[in-house]
């Protein structure tokens, strides 16, 4: 837990009121640690969590066993596991006179009483550099009224059970974001995870890209359907929730390697903490406060939407309620779930179990009453481009290729024996605004648009409506002036470029016609 890796996973820690969510929302910080650490012995899951009867059915490909009871396994077998690090809220201040957002700590595990022993009992100078996490050392750590005291009575946190007190902690994070629902005017729980090799700072950043752009999409989409709605036009106005977590190695050697290493830790983070916090807690807490009608968008990026994959394809290991049955199949109260330039295979969605390695964990998503999931792809993307290892190795659904095998158009893909049509109803996404001449390969005409690639190319633009009657996923090309450039700082050519108001044009578009808000 005190290591330069970790600092950059709680860098929000030392930085409380430098680094910050520019909306009202949280952030879920995640870290991990030995489990001698954090008090869960090898071979143990996290309390929530179980194996269900429901992953016997699976019956990945022999070869490489990747099913999702060889998934929980690891997890209990890791010898390091992920716990549950901070939490921050940013909310409005009630000051008149001077408003602002301004942050809380609904949890902080640093300031534990046995952290902060363990730190200064270290001989590591190090180590000791995280002293610095001290609430006498001028840090303005200010604790949320709601938050938990360290403790072993009733209610309060015992101090050395870092990955048990997660529970009661997400547990709480949702009843605060229920409340927020319930006495505000939000449109939706927006909830953003990022991928690999990005530390807590950028990924804040990143979360306010995603959140300012939707933001800014939905005004420009209501100033389309009424063009006199003036400074009122305000569809999306959403709470949101950050979730980082430690997606990348110490050293940039390391980091070469850290891939497949950080792809497990991406089936972790899904597994566990999101799984808890947005199919049993979030909807526990809504359903409490009177809230549930109001959508969970989902938006991840490369390993972040893996994540959001394995979060609704673990659901079943979920522990039910004290008397309630086991879960039986796929549940999740998540409206949409949109998982921009994956770092996943596109056969977590195959019907039969024989077309993966991972046994189809997603097999049965069509029978989710709520949920609608959304892929990216894009020609600009690098990263998921290409074939990553030996042959066996699946293509990522943020790659081209896939998007072409899974869309080929003809006779095959019509055909009852290709489960590509039965799957994924394909778009294409295109956006000239502010170009004098469209982008070489786009459709001539300016301005955004989204094109059904299956219904005679219709095509609508900012405050058209659209209306997915079916269950499969959509599988949007977005090579076309959206998901297209080189993103500052990043590699992977087009792989990153998320942060731009072409994909918050995208993005609402789907919000508006798959989790539109309640009326």
């Amino acid at each position: 837990m005190e290591s330069e890796l970790s600092e950059q996973f709680h860098s929000l820690l030392y930085f409380p009121k430098g680094y910050a969510l520019h909306y009202p929302g949280y952030v879920l910080a995640l870290q991990k640690a030995p489990r001698e650490q954090v008090n869960l012995s090898k071979g143990q899951l996290p309390g929530f969590l179980q194996h269900a009867r429901y992953f016997d059915a699976q019956h990945p490909r022999p070869g490489v066993n990747l099913g999702t009871k060889e998934t929980l396994a690891r997890i209990a077998n890791d010898p390091k596991v992920m716990f549950v690090s901070h939490v921050a809220r940013f909310a409005p201040t009630l000051q008149a006179a001077y408003p602002q957002l301004d942050s809380c700590l609904l949890y902080n595990a640093f300031q534990s009483p046995e952290v902060q022993r363990r730190i200064q009992l270290s001989p590591d100078d190090a180590i000791k550099r995280d002293a610095w996490l001290d609430p006498q050392g001028g840090l303005a750590w200010n604790a949320c009224p709601q938050a938990l005291a360290w403790g072993h009575g009733t209610g309060q946190l015992p101090p050395d059970e870092f990955v048990a007190n997660g529970e009661p902690v997400v547990n709480g994070l949702a009843q605060q974001v229920a409340h927020d629902l319930r006495t505000q005017r939000y449109s939706h729980v927006l909830v953003i995870i990022m991928g690999w090799h990005t530390q807590q700072d950028e990924a804040m950043r990143n979360f306010n890209d995603i959140a300012g752009n939707l933001v800014q999409a939905g005004q420009e989409s209501a100033k389309a359907r009424r063009a006199n709605c003036g400074s009122g036009c305000m569809p999306f106005r959403p709470l949101v929730i950050g979730i980082t977590w430690p997606s990348r190695w110490a050293t940039p050697l390391g980091d070469v390697f850290s891939y497949l290493n950080k792809t497990a830790d991406a089936d972790e983070v899904g597994a566990g903490w999101v799984n808890l916090l947005v199919n049993q807690a979030l909807p526990r807490a809504m359903a409490a406060q009177g809230v549930a009608d109001v959508p969970i968008v989902m938006v991840g990026h490369s390993l972040g939407a893996r994540a959001i994959s394995s979060a609704i394809a673990m659901s079943p290991a979920l522990k039910p309620a004290p008397g309630q049955p086991e879960h039986e199949g796929l549940h999740s109260p998540v409206r949409l779930a949109v998982l921009l330039q994956g770092a996943f295979s596109m056969n977590r969605f195959a019907p039969d179990d024989q077309s993966s390695w991972e046994g189809a964990p997603l097999r049965d998503f069509q029978l989710l009453p709520n949920t609608r999931f959304v892929l990216t792809a894009s020609q600009a993307d690098k990263a998921t481009g290409g074939r990553l290892g030996p042959d066996w190795w699946t293509q990522m659904t943020g790659s081209m290729q896939s998007y072409q095998q899974a869309c080929h158009a003809g006779a095959e893909r019509d055909a009852a024996s290709s489960w590509h049509g039965q799957a994924f109803h394909c778009l294409t996404a295109s956006d000239n605004s502010g170009r004098e001449q469209p982008l070489s390969g786009s459709a001539p005409w300016s301005g955004f648009r989204l094109c059904d690639n299956e219904n005679n190319q219709s095509c609508q633009g900012m405050g058209g409506r659209w209306v997915f009657a079916d269950r499969r996923v959509l599988y949007v090309d977005a090579s076309q002036g959206v998901i297209h450039y080189n993103s500052l700082g990043s590699g992977g050519n087009g792989h990153s470029d998320i942060y731009r108001i072409s994909t918050g044009r995208l993005l609402w578009t789907l919000i508006d016609a798959l989790a539109p808000a309640p009326r």
